[in-house]
């Protein structure tokens, strides 16, 4: 973790004053909590920047998110690719981090902060200053969004 904050205080070093919002989820019959975003709480649309590109997060790194950032909830296969590709797309790089650190960043917070969510709750949700360290909830908007639902299975029965 300190290695991250590091860094993030090199990247955003012009980024004074932002709030980030972390919102985990529990899938049905789970005990972990997974990442179901990291944003920067009235980000711009993130239209432009760079693509998402696999080659440049470390075999490390791909373990730590297909542990804790595994995709939608009944999804299978390469549903943590999607997952990662639509985060990068729609969050990531409107941060000014590169790829890797963003998601070094989201897999970090979220491991050091899953614990304090409630074993009740199917959703959580955290916000931190620019520095990353936890500031009060309201300052980042309303309650977490609702988890993802599982993928719609449809089933042939014969006979």
């Amino acid at each position: 973790m300190r290695r991250v904050t590091r860094l993030l205080a090199l990247s955003l070093a012009v980024a004074s004053e932002r709030k980030y919002r972390l919102d985990l989820h529990r899938c049905d019959g789970a005990t972990s909590w997974d990442v179901d975003r990291m944003r920067w709480v009235g980000q711009p649309n993130c239209s432009s920047g760079p693509a998402y590109d696999a080659s440049l997060l470390d075999s490390a790194l791909r373990s730590e998110l297909v542990a804790r950032w595994p995709g939608d909830c009944g999804d299978l296969g390469n549903a943590s690719q999607a997952a990662w590709a639509r985060a990068w797309a729609s969050d990531g790089r409107c941060l000014g981090l590169e790829e890797s650190l963003y998601f070094n960043v989201t897999v970090a917070v979220a491991g050091h902060n899953a614990k304090y969510c409630s074993a009740t709750d199917r959703s959580c949700m955290f916000c931190f200053n620019d520095e990353f360290k936890p500031i009060a909830r309201s300052e980042c908007g309303s309650a977490p969004p609702p988890p993802p639902t599982p993928a719609k299975k449809a089933f042939h029965l014969q006979l």
